[in-house]
C-alpha cells in the first residue's frame, strides 16, 4: 500500500489577527494547544455559516500572523487530518460521499501535487477559522477581553440562544423517530 504524506507549509493571515491574539492571550495558548483551538474556531465559522479568503485582508488592521505549519502540523498530523477533514465533510453534504472522502475531505499534498494551504481541506479548515475569530468576537469580546467579560459574554450568549438548540434537538428527535 502507498502511503502519501502532507508536505506542510507555513500560512500567514492578515484577516482577524488582533482578535485572534486577543484569543491566544486570553485563554494562555501554548503551542501544543493550537490544532484544538484552530478547530473551535473553525467549527464556530461553520456554525456562522461563513468562510473568510486565506488572502483577505482586515480593514482594522495591518498586523499580520504566521502560523508555523511546518513546524507544529507534523506534530499533530493525526488530529489536523481529523480536523481538516471533519469540516471539510460539513462543507460539502451535498456532494456524492465518495467525492467528498476521497478527493476533499483527506487530500494529500504527495497524492495532488499541490501546496498545502491551497488544498481544498486545508483551505476550507483555515476559511472557517477566519470567519470563527469573527464569530468569538462578535459573540464573547462584547464586554472586553477580561476573563469575567468573556465569560458573561458566553453565558449570556449560551443562555440566550435556546430557541435553535431547541430546534436541532427536535429536529434529531424526529429523525430518529423516522428510523
Amino acid at each position: 500500500m502507498m502511503t502519501f504524506r502532507n508536505k506542510p507549509s507555513d500560512l500567514k493571515i492578515r484577516y482577524g489577527v488582533n482578535t485572534y491574539r486577543k484569543i491566544e492571550n486570553l485563554f494562555d495558548i501554548q503551542v501544543g494547544e493550537l490544532p484544538i483551538l484552530h478547530f473551535m474556531l473553525s467549527l464556530m465559522g461553520y456554525q456562522s455559516g461563513k468562510k473568510i479568503e486565506l488572502d483577505d485582508i482586515d480593514s482594522k488592521s495591518d498586523k499580520t500572523h504566521e502560523f508555523s505549519l511546518r513546524t507544529f502540523y507534523p506534530r499533530n498530523e493525526n488530529d489536523f487530518d481529523a480536523y481538516f477533514g471533519l469540516l471539510t465533510i460539513l462543507d460539502n453534504l451535498d456532494l456524492p460521499y465518495e467525492t467528498v472522502i476521497n478527493d476533499l475531505a483527506f487530500e494529500r499534498t504527495e497524492k495532488n501535487n499541490v501546496s498545502f494551504t491551497k488544498m481544498t481541506n486545508v483551505k476550507t479548515f483555515y476559511e472557517y477559522m477566519l470567519a470563527g475569530i469573527d464569530f468569538f468576537e462578535n459573540n464573547f469580546l462584547l464586554y472586553g477581553s477580561d476573563p469575567v467579560d468573556v465569560a458573561d459574554s458566553i453565558h449570556e450568549f449560551l443562555t440566550n440562544d435556546q430557541s435553535e438548540i431547541k430546534e436541532i434537538l427536535a429536529e434529531l428527535l424526529l429523525q430518529e423517530a423516522e428510523e
